[in-house]
């Protein structure tokens, strides 16, 4: 599930901002390299899911502003691939403890919990219940 997109990072962060961060090879490029902030999208709803799935079921039917916001900063700190500014920095570290306190239930999403854990693979995951037999109850056989 991808959690922003390239305008909602040109929304938060400014077109040249996001000019600069997705052509810093190219100095005279006059448009954004979707693909490159898409590639940073990517991995940092990657990393987004990953403190979501023990909580909520994914794909989420709504994506909540906070995620989207959440998901841009975590984006912005990866394009910055040589020394991220203090802002960026800080953003980032804010950005994962929120989603830490996601992940713990702390911070509410306002979206159904999951009540079991996810399928892995399109199939069902099973929990064992309490064992039946036990060293305790087969003492003596």
């Amino acid at each position: 599930m991808i959690y922003a997109t390239v305008t909602d990072m040109t929304t938060a962060f400014g077109f040249e901002e996001i000019l600069e961060l997705s052509t810093l090879d190219d100095a005279a490029a006059q448009s954004i390299d979707a693909a490159v902030i898409e590639g940073a999208i990517a991995d940092a709803s990657g990393l987004i899911n990953g403190y979501l799935q023990g909580r909520y079921t994914l794909p989420l039917l709504v994506i909540p502003a906070m995620l989207r916001r959440i998901c841009c900063d975590i984006a912005r700190y990866y394009l910055h691939r040589i020394l991220p500014s203090e802002d960026v920095l800080e953003r980032y570290k804010s950005a994962l403890k929120l989603l830490s306190e996601i992940g713990t239930g702390r911070v509410d999403l306002g979206l159904t919990v999951a009540d079991s854990p996810a399928a892995v693979g399109g199939l069902p995951i099973f929990v064992a219940g309490d064992r039946i037999f036990t060293a305790a109850n087969l003492q003596g056989y």
